[in-house]
């Protein structure tokens, strides 16, 4: 089964979307998963890091992008 989870940040009333995580669960109950941030988060001057370490502040490549819609055991395992 496939999740996809939106992450959002909260500043006083306002919510914006940070990025989003895909999660796909086997039926074993092991999962995989992945996260991006949203471009326009990116875009911003105050974006920051969730993880600087496991989570760079940097856009997706052409090629995650393009890879994106599918499931993350079908995602390239170099997007980071």
């Amino acid at each position: 089964m496939i999740h996809r989870v939106k992450v959002w940040e909260r500043t006083g009333e306002e919510h914006r979307t940070v990025g989003e995580m895909v999660c796909e669960i086997a039926d074993n109950g092991c999962g995989k998963g992945a996260f991006r941030y949203d471009r326009e988060f990116l875009e911003r001057g105050d974006a920051f890091a969730l993880d600087p370490v496991s989570l760079p502040l940097k856009p997706p490549s052409p090629k995650y992008s393009k890879d994106w819609r599918r499931a993350p055991s079908q995602a390239p395992t170099t997007a980071f």
